[in-house]
């Protein structure tokens, strides 16, 4: 019985991958959210493998939140245009997922650099470094979510 849990997790867990990729599914808070149910109905992980796998899944939210926005600040765009970015992500993700999200920061950023500093050099710098760093910030994501998989495994599996 219990691999079938352990199947049925993974096969979870592989969505929250693609979700890592896809902004539309939670990814790894997915995956922790499997892992502890696995846990709860199993008790086949201990609590330090909790601990860690709750702890890439925090390191993957303020991935998440602060890639491409703290990309649009270091670049130089202001508040303004990286709100213009947030709301264009926002839009484009529904319409052209995975990337949609990436084109629609990248969209937002250079719109509102343009119209609010009106320099074109600054704004296309300002958001193809956004779009850079939210590109970098899903790759880590990836890493995480492997991570998170990896270690997993090997616990639930050395445990049963």
């Amino acid at each position: 019985m219990i691999y079938y849990y352990l199947i049925g997790s993974v096969i979870l867990m592989l969505t929250g991958l693609i979700g890592v990729i896809i902004p539309a599914i939670p990814g790894i808070p997915l995956m922790a959210i499997v892992a502890i149910l696995y846990n709860f109905f199993t008790g086949g992980l201990s609590s330090s493998t909790i601990v860690i796998l709750l702890t890439i899944t925090a390191i993957s939210i303020i991935v998440d939140y602060f890639s491409g926005i703290l990309g649009s600040r270091l670049a130089g765009a202001s508040a303004k245009s990286t709100l213009l970015g947030i709301i264009g992500m926002l839009i484009f993700i529904g319409f052209v997922p995975p990337i949609g999200a990436i084109i629609g920061l990248f969209t937002g950023i250079l719109i509102g650099e343009l119209v609010f500093k009106k320099d074109a050099k600054k704004a296309i710098k300002a958001a193809g470094v956004s779009a850079i760093s939210a590109i970098t910030g899903i790759l880590i994501n990836v890493i995480l979510a492997l991570s998170f998989l990896v270690i997993f495994l090997v616990s639930a599996i050395s445990n049963l």
